[in-house]
């Protein structure tokens, strides 16, 4: 990891080496050109603006618009007038009397540049033409772009060009040069390594976000990060403290400037990015006319020391204005502060106005809901710890006298800390808190979060203090004791902790609540508590109540519990729509976070593999997961990884689970890892193993109901019927049957039906009970399920010598586990075959087929159609669906979808018994 991060921090030294070397080609007169790719705020402008800066030779430099309905000439205008074109000219080359196409527009103009480029005098150095956001560009501009890049062999030009990741095709011919960044989650496992131990998650998020991703910076910063930082017992200042000689550098060109030059680099540290024309007229008002300020300002871009982009100065990076500040004298800051603020330079930003108001040391005259609102604003932007520093100094500044107003602010710190993953921070705000002194419905949300805080973290609640919180809290607006209460009970659930819920439940229930009635929340929770007990019905009534779903549509909270209720019902298709308008209004990364565990569940549950693995990718690079939710996603990744056939990568994370063991995780994610590694045993033909895991999934909470408890349960059948102990699976139907006889629902039926039929003792039994297990027609059931309804029933078939039935029925079975991605059960389905391989049929292969056939399958796999294949292989198309009908024959399949699936199954069986995919035996 270590390595791959140094290789990482030098991509920027490697990158201004190429260009370099592009340059020096140029000059000898071989001309080129040079995509530089990245994302937005990746550094690629930055990186741009370097390479402008450091070529000692004539320069020109384009920027993208965004508008698509510009001239060619409006664009390219800084380039034209730099190698002495004639735009009225170009437009006339143009023909009038029809529309040319953009590529014919791309050779006319194009053309035109060459020549002009022929005849410029480049000097001694060769000339640059730097290209900024080129896919912003129009259309027609990129095809000039384009088409004269790739005709710059015999010329002295360079160009450089920025794009986003994805190049316009006009460009993709050209070298690119990705900017390297890391994510989040990169950056943590960085700072990791950086500073031998992992601080807390706020810190990791400040890091990544002050240095953009980049690992040089990130470093810089790591180097400075105090003892208390790294245990989380504080946040970074505000600003960051930077690298020693980053300050001496400042302090020596500080020195040398005007007090003018001073006061505007001590604004800009302030301000950030500011039009030249406001920053002059902010320091007129301190220095007067007397001064040429213009002068002062373009003699410190000259001089590198700020930077003019886009009608704009700005000082270089974030770590540059932390030490301009830094190095400031404390009564110019205080006065660039004032001018600031009285000038309106952050009049756009009007939270960071509030938070620079607050920084003058003056007391604040802001109304409480207005700092509470502006420092909502500045933590929406990113400045999440700037807006922590601003409250703290708030608090610092009120009247002790003052509590109400004090406990507000703290709720409020609170809230930003939890849910943008400061959870150190959000820890303390929580031991402040004093709900007796807040209105009722802002004392049920803070203690709501602290709540929330536990359970992401996997912490214990304080059970006593919210049942004590609720019962004050009924006296005086019960509305907002039923949301605490509903919230509590729901979170307890989630822990499988039945009986707390019912008590904190209860204390609500005392409440006068018969003019709102109770809170969506509870409502909510108490169908969950339904479901737990084993009554679907009653949870689908209080769910489809009119009189929740309509006050819950704009409830982030209750809109969560809904869906997954939905999830616990089987309902996939509503959770995921539910889910997937609420990860549109999530905005901090532990929101998104938590959004995206429920969509991986719901993906789990539905079956499909490969999207729940890239969604649980994707919240790991938001919030890793040893910090936010730990057990409930570390069961989520084992289940993946088992499900995808990674057999060796399960053990490597169960023995560094056992290596470390936690003592948070609760009983309903202990009960669910053994439920998943049960499961993977079952894949693996470790039946032994399997039915002990399985076992003590039901010891640590086999009474609870729920969508995967009754995978769980069907599961133990399974194995009990491969193991040789049908009586013991027919016991477990008969428990299971008793237990689902008051709880229908179209998955509890599909799920069931799947054991009836392990259990079936005759073929028309086990035919009614495929045909149930696949679902109607008009409402499948999920792919997993049908895919093992279809390969237990091929098993069944294989024992009966029903050679055709079983074939098709394992081929169905093979070809749907692949489709989702459900390697493992292809490797079940494997192991069972070699258990019996005496009575197995003989299975076709990929390699019974002739050279001619095999070349043609090649290019099926490729995607390419009959006549494509035809037109590569120099036969006709009528000769090509010859050859794919015999394929098909020696094959025993009909369709290229059964081709794709035999040709997954060999490679998979191949990779599995590769020295490097070593199987566990049975």
């Amino acid at each position: 990891m270590v390595i791959a991060f140094g290789m990482r921090a030098h991509g920027r030294a490697q990158a201004i080496h190429q260009i370099e070397q592009g340059l020096q080609n140029a000059a000898a007169g071989s001309g080129s050109a040079l995509v530089v790719t990245g994302t937005r705020r990746s550094g690629r402008t930055h990186f741009l603006d370097e390479v402008y800066r450091m070529h000692e030779g004539r320069t020109a430099f384009v920027t993208g618009l965004r508008a698509s309905d510009l001239s060619p000439l409006a664009a390219f205008l800084p380039l034209f007038t730099r190698i002495g074109v004639d735009g009225d000219a170009l437009v006339g080359a143009i023909p009038n009397d029809r529309k040319p196409a953009v590529d014919d527009v791309g050779a006319i103009i194009g053309d035109r540049v060459l020549s002009a480029l022929e005849s410029f005098d480049t000097g001694e150095f060769p000339l640059l033409i730097a290209v900024d956001d080129a896919d912003l560009l129009p259309p027609s501009c990129i095809a000039i772009l384009g088409y004269v890049a790739r005709r710059l062999a015999k010329l002295r030009v360079f160009v450089v060009l920025t794009s986003g990741p994805r190049v316009d095709p006009r460009l993709q011919a050209l070298p690119q040069l990705p900017m390297y960044t890391m994510t989040l989650a990169e950056s943590g496992a960085f700072v990791e390594s950086a500073t031998g131990g992992r601080p807390p998650l706020s810190t990791i998020i400040e890091l990544h976000r002050i240095g953009r991703g980049n690992p040089v910076d990130i470093g810089e910063l790591c180097e400075h990060l105090t003892t208390a930082q790294l245990h989380g017992h504080s946040v970074l200042p505000t600003p960051v403290a930077v690298a020693h000689n980053r300050t001496a550098r400042w302090r020596n060109t500080v020195a040398s400037l005007t007090a003018a030059q001073r006061a505007a680099l001590t604004v800009l540290s302030i301000a950030g990015a500011v039009e030249p024309d406001r920053l002059v007229e902010t320091l007129r008002s301190k220095f007067g006319s007397d001064i040429d300020l213009d002068h002062e300002i373009a003699t410190l871009v000259r001089a590198d020391h700020i930077q003019s982009i886009r009608h704009q100065v700005h000082v270089h990076s974030h770590l540059d204005r932390a030490a301009i500040y830094t190095i400031a004298p404390p009564k110019l800051r205080v006065e660039c502060h004032r001018v600031v603020d009285s000038h309106s330079l952050l009049r756009e930003r009007p939270a960071l106005a509030a938070a620079n108001r607050v920084s003058t040391g003056e007391p604040v005259d802001m109304h409480t809901d207005e700092i509470i609102r502006r420092m909502a604003e500045l933590a929406k932007s990113g400045e999440v710890a700037l807006a922590i520093h601003t409250i703290r100094r708030v608090l610092d500044t009120l009247d002790t006298s003052d509590e109400t107003h004090q406990s507000r602010l703290v709720a409020h710190a609170l809230r930003i800390a939890t849910s943008w993953g400061y959870f150190a921070d959000a820890t303390q705000f929580a031991d402040c808190i004093e709900p007796q002194l807040l209105r009722p419905d802002e004392a049920a949300a803070a203690v709501a979060t602290q709540l929330f805080l536990c359970y992401l973290r996997d912490e214990r609640f304080d059970d006593e203090w919210v049942r004590n919180t609720v019962t004050a809290l009924a006296s005086r607006c019960p509305h907002s004791a039923s949301t605490l209460a509903g919230v509590a009970g729901y979170l307890h659930l989630c822990r499988h902790e039945q009986e707390q819920a019912h008590l904190v439940l209860a204390a609500a229930e005392s409440a006068d609540l018969r003019e709102s009635g109770p809170a969506p929340t509870a409502s909510l929770a108490k169908a969950h508590l339904a479901i737990t007990d084993g009554s679907s019905e009653l949870a689908s009534h209080r769910l489809s109540s009119s009189a929740v779903t309509d006050r819950m549509n704009d409830h982030r909270v209750g809109s969560a519990m809904s869906a997954h209720l939905l999830q616990q019902l089987g309902r996939h298709s509503e959770a995921g729509n539910s889910l997937g308008r609420l990860s549109t209004q999530a905005t901090s990364p532990v929101e998104r976070t938590v959004v995206m565990t429920l969509q991986v569940d719901g993906e789990l549950f539905a079956g499909n593999i490969d999207a729940a693995r890239l969604l649980w990718d994707e919240s790991q690079s938001l919030v890793p997961a040893e910090d936010c939710l730990p057990s409930l996603r570390l069961c989520q990744r084992i289940q993946i990884l088992g499900l995808s056939g990674r057999f060796n990568d399960v053990d490597d994370l169960v023995d560094r689970i056992r290596s470390t063991p936690s003592s948070h995780a609760h009983r309903a994610n202990e009960s669910r890892l053994r439920w998943a590694l049960g499961q993977i045993a079952l894949m693996r033909g470790d039946y032994e193993s399997s039915i002990s895991l399985l076992e003590q999934s039901f010891d640590l909470d086999g009474q609870v109901g729920g969508h995967w408890q009754l995978q769980r349960q069907v599961d133990l059948i399974e194995v009990f019927v491969r193991s040789g102990e049908p009586e013991m699976a027919e016991r477990v139907l008969r428990t299971l049957g008793l237990r689902l006889a008051a709880r229908h629902s179209p998955s509890t039926t599909v799920t069931l039906a799947r054991g009836e039929l392990l259990v079936a003792k005759s073929p028309e039994e086990a035919r009614m009970a495929l045909s149930r297990a696949l679902g109607p027609r008009t409402a499948p059931a999920p792919t997993l399920e049908r895919a093992r309804a279809h390969a237990i029933y091929a098993d069944r078939l294989r024992a009966d010598s029903e050679v055709t039935s079983y074939r098709h029925h394992r081929r169905t079975a093979r070809s749907l586990f692949a489709r989702i991605g459900a390697v493992g059960w292809l490797d079940a389905a494997r192991v069972t075959r070699e258990t019996s391989a005496a009575d197995q049929p003989p299975v076709p292969s990929l390699a019974q087929l002739t050279e001619q056939e095999n070349e043609i399958v090649g290019l099926v796999l490729q995607g390419l159609r009959n006549h494509d294949i035809g037109r590569r292989t120099f036969i006709s198309q009528r000769t090509v669906e010859k050859r794919l009908t015999g394929v098909f024959r020696k094959l025993g399949i009909r369709s290229r979808a059964e081709l794709f699936a035999v040709a997954a199954a060999e490679r998979t069986e191949a990779g599995a018994t590769s020295p490097g995919h070593p199987r566990r035996a049975g």
